[in-house]
Parts: C-alpha cells; sequence; structure tokens
C-alpha cells in the first residue's frame, strides 16, 4: 500500500518488520519499488527475495518483466524471462509474453518481438500485436506496423488505439493520405458500432 502511494522508503520499513516474507510480501515490495520508478532496486529486491528462497510466482515475474521494459533492461528482460520455467517452474503465460514482446519492442529489437509472437504456445491476441504496433510506431517501422495492425484488427476491429497508432506511423512517414484514410475507417467503424448499439 505504501509504496503505491509513492512513500517506498515506509515500504521498505513495513517490510523488513516481516519476519518470514511470503510471495505475497515479496511481490508487494517488488512492486511498490517498480510503480516509482525505481527499477533496478525493484530487480535487486527479487534477488534478495531468491536469496531468501522464497518461491516466485507469475506476479512476481510481470513485476519483474516491466521494471525491465520500463528501466530500459531489454537483456536482463529476455534472460529473466527465459529463467521463469527453467530456474523457478513458472511457466510464462499470454500476459508474460505481452511483456517480453513490450520489452524487445522497446527497446527497437522489432524482429525478435515479431518472433516472440510467432513462437508463442498461445493463440496471439489484439493485445499482443497492439504492443508490437506501439513499438512500431516509436521506431518508425511501417512495414511491420501495418501487418501488427492487420492482425490486431482481424481480433478486434472495434479498438479505435489500432487506428490511432497505425495513422501515426502514417502521419511520421509522412503518409498524410493514408493517415487519414485510416481516421476516416476509424470514425466509420465507430459509426457502425453506435448504430448497432441504438437497436439494442
Amino acid at each position: 500500500m505504501y509504496g503505491k502511494c509513492g512513500s517506498v522508503e515506509e515500504a521498505g520499513r513495513v517490510f523488513a518488520a516481516i519476519e518470514e516474507p511470503n510471495v505475497v510480501s515479496w511481490n508487494g515490495l517488488i512492486s511498490g519499488l517498480a510503480s516509482n520508478s525505481r527499477f533496478v532496486e525493484a530487480l535487486s529486491a527479487f534477488e534478495d527475495m531468491r536469496l531468501a528462497r522464497a518461491q516466485p510466482d507469475g506476479v512476481t515475474f510481470l513485476l519483474v518483466l516491466y521494471a525491465c521494459s520500463h528501466g530500459g533492461l531489454p537483456d536482463a528482460g529476455v534472460e529473466y524471462f527465459n529463467s521463469m520455467q527453467e530456474s523457478h517452474g513458472v511457466a510464462p503465460q499470454q500476459d508474460h509474453y505481452v511483456c517480453l514482446v513490450d520489452i524487445l519492442g522497446r527497446a527497437g529489437r522489432l524482429e525478435e518481438a515479431a518472433c516472440t509472437i510467432q513462437m508463442m504456445p498461445f493463440q496471439p491476441d489484439a493485445l499482443v500485436y497492439k504492443t508490437l504496433l506501439a513499438s512500431c510506431k516509436q521506431h518508425g517501422n511501417m512495414v511491420l506496423g501495418e501487418c501488427m495492425a492487420r492482425k490486431a484488427l482481424e481480433i478486434d476491429p472495434s479498438d479505435p488505439a489500432i487506428y490511432v497508432l497505425l495513422a501515426g506511423i502514417y502521419d511520421d512517414a509522412g503518409n498524410v493520405e493514408w493517415a487519414e484514410q485510416t481516421r476516416r475507417m476509424m470514425r466509420e467503424r465507430a459509426k457502425r458500432k453506435s448504430l448497432g448499439q441504438s437497436w439494442l
């Protein structure tokens, strides 16, 4: 609670007073640090957790991967992801793969991120495609961005964020006509959705 309110020091004191912290306590500490942009300290807390022989769970690794993504630590993120099953017996779930795609995408490793989606042992959802789409906009990759937008729209054609990201890619590339066409498609889709709801 303290960590989420920004009082990281108080959260640390509360944690230190716990005689035998369990995984929930450790997750709370790591979450408080990561949510206050203290990403290296969050990873350090995870290492302390391992030294204490506390067993991390799926939530722990979501927090660790978040810290790596937003802390600009892609190599560490890949290493932690690979260690989940191998070292801790925690099978990565779809959310963990989305985090890994985000880690690689933010770092500009777009092809690796795309390969990660292809190798997922799950059916990709719109979120994972949209995550890489956002990275394509960040790094100006129009070709891959179009591919990710198309796949995301096949799953969720009513999500305006997909159109906004794709239009932004076109804007950045100087393709004003394509950008406006994409926004027009978004407006038409929203209008059809609104008309459909009015009949209910």
